[in-house]
């Protein structure tokens, strides 16, 4: 039972597929007063829809879900919030989300998973299988591979195998793997090699329940005594078959589909169905094969257990002490393609508007998670108790929203665009929410203000703001009137020391920049250039000013103040700079109080210690060199 709605639907319009749980809780219920039902089993992976769904639950649907998770019928697998992409998240993100999937589950049903479902991933990270390691994981399955490496592992019976660091001489990231040999996870792809047989045993499609039409053109026929032998013997042939590129004789056939078992008319579909064939294949001794309902858990026992009593390794085959009989392996699974030369690259950039969004909410999410902390432990006042109180929940709900966005459907940019743009609305929430937080935790810290909670407003602004989900950041600019001084509080989440330059917007260039004791601070101002387009001609205008200044300290996990003066008359004012430009429009008027020219010659350099770059004044073409790793961002009028 894998929810996987993402790709088309929004995340509360996927939950309204609720049904699926109540209905099968309720026929389960039912079932399961008759032994013979007790076979029935079921996985469920992500636990954003469980939790969604747990919150609306009965307490009796509650009971009876916890009853079937500790009977062993339903298990819940890879415990993450979302099965997460594995080339675009963050491991921060990554493990940020598991560990909010984990904690929930943990709190609510009191089990902790040990397996991992990984079937919808566009190729796989051993980052991962090292995560999952040392997260207590003890077995992984995996499906989107290149095709031409499942041929080649198949070849050799090697599509279980002990996914290994490559670094690791000590076996101690030993994950093992199961990967999954066709094409797809759906059942024609996963009863056998012959997608036109197993298509005949997808029995939710006799009845025509919410797929697509047969491209094999036989539909699957309801099993009956007068046919259960030649629909058995079929389907075991096709079982043998599959089993010929493992090397045990424990086989998995996994049997369900993305927007599947969402009645419970069609579970019953496939459970009676297949409840006929197994029982047919068990009665006969002559088959020499015994076929049962499980879970992964399930699958994964039986296989070590066999493992323990047959030796399967190789002569001169690097194996684990992990688990014996399967070799080692180590590498990626990157880059992914299907058949023929389709390879799934381009989500690595795509929508990577969203992807920078992304980025900004972990940083921010860290940064508030540190703030809390703080807060923790420095708040003794019940008045500053109740920031703390107010704001939990709209940490928890920052942190879920990024979890949300590390489905290998959102971070890839691979969703449609609804469901792109309220992942966007979820993230752009989330800054705003932590953003606040951290505003108002700046203040408790620096002991202005204890009284502080969610609603009272706060006296410090984010350095930068968007004013929509899919706007750029703007930087606002601080106001620096004559005889005003204005705090600028900077926030190290870091466990060093870090000596950075820092760029502040400002209305007006007179200003001077003094540290926290009030000790001139080296800084310089330029003007921030906007192209404006008339009806007649476009024209460079000069709206604020950039103040940058020298590398400022920030202690390590700690608040750093400085002031933006104008007027102090200790320090010197922030040294205006020198203006070149290379643009064809003459209507450029020199703002004071800089000095202002035009680029001679052919092209323009630019050189550090590390590169340099030159670009031509015709048509802004740059040559960058660098003998040293260096990133360079510069913006060509």
């Amino acid at each position: 039972m894998y929810c996987s709605k993402k790709l088309s639907n929004s995340f509360e319009v996927c939950f309204r597929t609720h049904a699926l749980l109540d209905q099968h809780l309720e026929g389960w219920n039912e079932s399961l007063k008759e032994l013979a039902f007790k076979s029935r089993k079921f996985i469920w992976e992500e636990m954003s829809y469980l939790e969604r769904w747990w919150r609306d639950a009965s307490a009796a649907k509650k009971e009876s879900f916890i009853n079937l998770v500790q009977n062993g019928e339903l298990e819940i697998v890879g415990r993450g919030w979302v099965m997460n992409d594995e080339a675009n998240s963050h491991y921060f993100a990554i493990i940020e989300q598991i560990t909010e999937g984990n904690l929930w589950l943990n709190e609510t049903c009191g089990v902790v998973p040990k397996n991992s479902w990984v079937i919808d991933l566009f190729g796989y990270s051993p980052t991962m299988a090292y995560l999952f390691r040392r997260m207590g994981f003890e077995n992984m399955l995996i499906q989107r591979t290149h095709y031409e490496l499942k041929k080649e592992l198949a070849l050799y019976r090697n599509l279980e195998f002990v996914w290994r660091q490559s670094w690791d001489a000590e076996e101690t990231t030993d994950m093992f793997a199961h990967m999954m040999p066709f094409y797809s996870y759906d059942i024609p792809h996963t009863c056998g090699p012959e997608p036109a047989i197993c298509f005949q045993f997808d029995f939710a499609r006799t009845y025509g329940f919410t797929y697509e039409r047969c491209p094999w053109g036989e539909y699957p026929q309801e099993t009956t005594p007068e046919n259960v032998k030649e629909r058995a013997l079929k389907l075991l042939d096709q079982y043998r078959k599959k089993s010929t590129l493992y090397r045990t004789n424990t086989l998995l056939i996994p049997l369900g589909d993305d927007f599947c078992y969402v009645t419970v008319d069609e579970a019953e579909a496939q459970f009676r169905n297949y409840q006929l064939l197994l029982d047919y294949i068990n009665s006969d001794p002559d088959l020499i094969a015994e076929a049962k309902f499980g879970t992964l858990e399930d699958y994964f026992r039986t296989l070590r257990e066999e493992a323990d009593r047959v030796n399967y390794s190789r002569p001169n085959e690097i194996g684990s002490i992990e688990i014996g009989g399967f070799p080692s392996l180590s590498g990626d699974f990157f880059t992914y393609a299907d058949r023929q030369q389709d390879y799934w690259s381009g989500y690595y950039v795509s929508r990577p508007f969203f992807k920078a969004v992304d980025r900004v909410l972990e940083q921010t999410l860290r940064g508030a998670d540190m703030m809390m902390a703080f807060l923790l432990g420095h708040c003794q006042k019940p008045q500053c108790e109740r920031l703390l109180t107010g704001f939990s929940y709209k940490l928890a709900a920052a942190r879920r929203n990024l979890a949300l966005f590390q489905r290998h459907d959102g971070v890839t940019g691979t969703a449609k665009d609804h469901v792109v743009n309220d992942y966007g609305v979820r993230m752009h929430i989330a800054l705003q929410d932590l953003q606040i937080f951290m505003s108002k935790a700046v203040e408790v810290l620096l002991g202005i203000r204890h009284e502080k909670n969610e609603q009272n407003p706060s006296q410090f602004e984010a350095a930068q703001v968007r004013s929509k989900y899919d706007a750029q950041p703007v930087h606002k600019a601080m106001s620096a009137h004559e005889g005003t001084v204005q705090t600028v509080v900077i926030f190290n989440p870091l466990e060093q020391t870090r000596h950075e330059v820092v760029m502040v917007i400002v209305d007006r260039p007179e200003v001077t920049i003094l540290d926290s004791n009030w000790t001139c601070v080296r800084s310089q101002i330029s003007p921030e250039m906007q192209q404006h387009y008339s009806s007649k001609e476009d024209e460079t205008l000069f709206s604020v000013d950039i103040v940058y200044t020298g590398k400022l300290r920030s202690p390590p996990l700690g608040l750093q103040t400085y002031y933006v003066a104008n007027g102090f008359a200790g320090c010197e004012k922030a040294t205006p700079a020198e203006v070149k430009w290379f643009v064809p429009s003459s209507n450029i008027s020199c703002p004071k109080p800089y000095t202002c020219s035009r680029m001679e010659g052919e092209e323009a350099i630019i050189s550090t210690r590390h590169q340099t770059l030159t670009f031509s004044m015709k048509d802004c073409y740059r040559e960058l060199v660098i003998p040293m790793a260096a990133i360079m961002a510069l913006l060509c009028l």
